[in-house]
């Protein structure tokens, strides 16, 4: 689906995306919390984020925060490290729309991958827009302790 489409399904709101201010960062850590995405982190951890971020976009109906995307590139690899929607304006639309928009945005710095790792109940969004799930698992250690 094309962006325009995309952003058409959500024309119904008065909505609009832009790259994360500082000034924003409370808002997007409240959402993250929402969604159960903040991995316990602080406004501190999250202006480190969002400080070496190639993309941080937020979106928001009027003054509230219904969506986030955040991802970092190394010249090459792109990880997606958050996608949040607010779980009342699910399914219809933002996602989708954040999701092309950082695409849009990597791909012209010259990504050739994005990377993500989805909750079981996101599976089928990512799916859905284009995604595929590797054979092999991603690997994980935590270098400290929770």
């Amino acid at each position: 689906m094309g962006l325009d489409r995309v952003v058409k399904s959500c024309a119904k709101f008065m909505f609009k995306v832009y790259r994360v201010k500082r000034s924003d960062l409370k808002d997007v850590l409240f959402l993250l919390q929402k969604c159960k995405l903040d991995f316990n982190r602080g406004v501190a951890d999250l202006e480190k984020a969002w400080k070496i971020s190639d993309v941080f976009l937020i979106c928001k109906v009027g003054k509230m925060t219904i969506g986030v995307v955040r991802a970092v590139f190394d010249g090459y690899y792109c990880l997606m490290c958050e996608l949040a929607v607010d779980p009342k304006f699910r399914r219809q639309g933002i996602g989708e729309l954040l999701s092309k928009k950082a695409e849009e945005k990597l791909k012209s710095k010259g990504a050739k991958y994005i990377f993500l790792n989805a909750s079981d109940e996101a599976v089928g969004f990512y799916r859905r827009i284009g995604y595929t799930k590797p054979k092999t698992n991603p690997f994980i250690k935590y270098l400290s302790k929770k």
